[in-house]
């Protein structure tokens, strides 16, 4: 699921970017391991990516660190859907 939540990631984060996501996945490749972007936008895609995966998240100081990289991020994100889907 990890390859399906990062694709949807990417998705949201270059339609709310208004880039093509081969364009903005380029982009992150050159910028190295942080998203170069201000992380209110991670945080954005993760409220939108969490939506479209069936369950709310409320960035906090407690997961903060999952919004530096698109990679935290999804792994954020299956590490919450499988709590739900487990419990």
């Amino acid at each position: 699921m990890k390859g399906e939540t990062r694709e949807l990631v990417m998705d949201t984060l270059a339609q709310m970017k208004r880039r093509d996501s081969t364009e903005m996945e380029r982009e992150l490749k050159q910028a190295g391991p942080e998203c170069p972007f201000d992380s209110i936008y991670l945080a954005r895609v993760a409220v939108k990516v969490a939506r479209r995966l069936g369950f709310k998240i409320k960035p906090s100081a407690k997961i903060a660190q999952s919004f530096k990289s698109v990679e935290a991020l999804a792994t954020l994100l299956d590490s919450l859907a499988a709590k739900r889907t487990a419990a």
